[in-house]
């Protein structure tokens, strides 16, 4: 048995994210063994240019920053997600922000062996654009917090434990899954429990007593499988905390 990451995960790493996330491979080395065009774009550098070079050839102006994050990975074995980087990555001298995700790739007997890379490309924020930031009323900054959720590239929802059923989704619910909130409604309580593959219930049952019992700020991540409105299933990965308590604290 070899120690190395099988082909066939690492084709599958390939092909299935979105055209506009950037997506690398990187080895124990901070070489890069894979990135897609998407990536090849956000760094201003040709796929070709990337393959067996180290992160700090490439990209030296964000390397500071990606390096340390990295090395984590390696060292820990566990995955860091959601982390804003900005930076200048090529010559144009134009700052750019992303949100990137770093995954331990292992091999068969379980080495970490390589990190999976993925990033995606934030909007220019207002003061970017030398628009300052001070709100006149708070209808104003209540539009702009919402007008930043939705900019998100991820699913925002919130979820009452006690009537079990979904308060909020923004607008990447419909987009990535097929359904809007409305038809989510129409489903009643437990809709949740309707569109989760069979296999994963159980995990899921098992996740909502940890959340009953999560301390404030503290963050429970897990995995499981959602039916699509077209009826096939999509791996989701959700990182929940708790939003907001009832008068007896639960």
């Amino acid at each position: 048995m070899t120690d190395r990451y099988p082909r066939e995960r690492v084709e599958h790493l390939k092909y299935e994210r979105p055209q506009e996330d950037g997506f690398a491979m990187i080895d124990g080395e901070l070489r890069y063994v894979m990135v897609n065009e998407a990536m090849a774009a956000i760094a201003g550098v040709p796929v070709a240019e990337h393959l067996g070079r180290a992160v700090s050839d490439v990209v030296p102006t964000l390397a500071p920053t990606l390096e340390p994050l990295l090395r984590q990975v390696l060292a820990t074995g566990e995955a860091t997600i959601d982390i804003e980087v900005h930076g200048v990555p090529g010559v144009d001298g134009t700052t750019r922000r992303w949100l990137a995700s770093f995954s331990p790739m292992r091999s068969r007997i379980g080495h970490v062996v390589a990190i999976d890379m993925v990033v995606r490309v934030l909007p220019v924020l207002p003061q970017q654009r030398g628009v300052p930031l001070g709100f006149a009323t708070r209808q104003e900054r209540e539009g702009f917090a919402a007008r930043v959720v939705e900019a998100s590239p991820h699913l925002i929802y919130v979820y009452d434990l006690q009537t079990t059923r979904n308060r909020y989704a923004s607008e990447r619910l419909q987009q990535l899954y097929g359904y809007t909130q409305a038809e989510l409604d129409a489903m009643g309580p437990g809709f949740l429990f309707h569109l989760l593959h069979p296999d994963d219930v159980a995990e899921a049952l098992s996740n909502v007593e940890r959340l009953r019992a999560a301390a404030d700020g503290e963050v429970l991540a897990h995995e499981y499988r959602f039916r699509h409105k077209d009826g096939s299933w999509r791996w989701l990965c959700s990182y929940e905390l708790v939003f907001k308590r009832d008068s007896s604290g639960a």
